[in-house]
């Protein structure tokens, strides 16, 4: 899940190998998800998933003048969820980026401006849809190993049904760290506020807060609810990636996240939160 979401959603991404004359990039990945449901923390709604996923992405790049540049990309792939298998889906899209470098110094930093589009093909005919991003990114060299970046972006998500769609802004920063030659640490921290969604049993608390809500078709072993509700989002991720060549490398991250409402229930006396940690694994080859 983490290597096709991160196109669009603001996760952390491995750094890249050494980019080839083709412009093509092959990931073929496992994650291991322990909340698939963002059930809430503590409750028996919370359901774990192993997710398979590939993805093949192809850059095109066009100077324009000494400090500007335009990207484009295109992109398919999917996942395949092994429990639930209403998850599993297939993705297309593409992006625009404007770059601008004010100078090759070493610490110049890098200006993009960036505009992405994907289409999502579910198992589940609720979550069929469209998703949507512009931001900007600065990147910026701070010694010969360490780099740092900062990204500020809108999302838009529009699903066939209403619990599905909806929209937030995300703010990230990262930092990577290179030793032993090639090999990279990285790490980053996002913090989101807008539209979420969790599965759960019917629950009065969560109705009271959802600004909309539908019998979920994924999770059907019993009657569960999908809402929609505003939200906080905290995301960390951990990373290293190992080269294993000019060409390819393997990647290991760690992603935890949790989410709040915005506002809580009158009808519960908790915390209504879901917490998530996702482990996953990748190969990463470019051409």
């Amino acid at each position: 899940m983490l290597l096709l979401s991160a196109f669009l959603t603001g996760t952390v991404v491995a750094p890249a190998v050494q980019a080839q004359d083709l412009g093509l990039r092959f990931e073929a990945g496992y994650t291991h998800d322990d909340n698939v449901t963002r059930g809430r923390r503590g409750s028996s709604d919370v359901l774990s998933d192993s997710v398979y996923s590939a993805n093949v992405t192809k850059t095109f790049v066009r100077p324009l003048g000494n400090k500007f540049r335009l990207t484009a990309g295109l992109q398919g792939g999917g996942e395949k969820f092994v429990r639930f298998d209403g998850l599993t889906r297939l993705t297309y899209g593409g992006s625009l980026g404007l770059q601008y470098r004010p100078s090759g110094d070493f610490r110049a930093p890098t200006v993009t401006l960036f505009a992405r589009w994907l289409a999502d093909r579910y198992e589940s005919n609720l979550r069929d849809g469209y998703r949507y991003a512009l931001g900007f990114t600065v990147r910026q060299p701070v010694t010969d190993r360490i780099e740092l970046s900062g990204t500020a972006q809108y999302n838009r998500r529009d699903g066939r049904s209403t619990v599905f769609d909806g929209s937030d802004w995300s703010l990230r920063l990262n930092a990577d760290y290179s030793l032993f030659g090639r090999h990279t640490l990285y790490a980053g921290g996002e913090y989101r506020r807008g539209d979420a969604v969790s599965v759960s049993v019917p629950w009065l608390p969560m109705l009271d807060i959802s600004k909309s809500r539908v019998q979920d078709d994924v999770f059907t072993e019993q009657s569960r609810i999908a809402y929609r509700f505003e939200a906080d989002t905290v995301i960390a991720t951990l990373g290293y990636n190992w080269p294993l060549g000019n060409r390819h490398s393997l990647d290991f991250a760690w992603r935890w996240i949790q989410t709040t409402p915005t506002s809580q229930s009158s009808l519960y006396s908790g915390t209504i939160e879901y917490r998530v940690n996702q482990l996953s694994a990748a190969y990463l080859l470019r051409f």
